[in-house]
């Protein structure tokens, strides 16, 4: 199996693929997270 990733040339391009869409995936989400903390906050203060 190890012979097999190794002699395989766009292990790198795939990984480099996987890693960089995890990272978007990881900043929207983390961007999600913040705006709704904000919106929740700014609605918070709009009713009271």
């Amino acid at each position: 199996v190890h012979y097999v990733f190794e002699n395989t040339p766009d292990c790198d391009v795939i990984h480099g693929t996987l890693y960089s869409c995890l990272r978007a995936v990881f900043a929207i989400s983390v961007v999600a997270v913040l705006l709704s903390i904000f919106l929740t906050m700014l609605l918070y203060q709009l009713i009271w």
